[in-house]
């Protein structure tokens, strides 16, 4: 159980920083017709719940074995 606990914890920190560094790629990434304010913002986050998205589908996949 404590070990569960641990690799959780690491998990959380992972995601947390994972998450940051997504923002700013997307914002790097993103071109500079994408708006301002709350356009910019609403742009942002669909692409970040996009990339989440296939992040995820990804991790559903069987490994492929070499």
């Amino acid at each position: 159980m404590a070990k569960m606990k641990e690799l959780d914890r690491i998990a959380k920190v992972v995601a947390e920083d994972m998450l940051e560094q997504m923002y700013e790629n997307i914002h790097w990434s993103m071109p500079e017709s994408s708006g301002e304010g709350d356009e910019y913002m609403k742009t942002h986050d669909h692409i970040m719940s996009r990339a989440i998205y296939y992040m995820n589908e990804k991790t559903k996949q069987p490994a492929i074995k070499k």
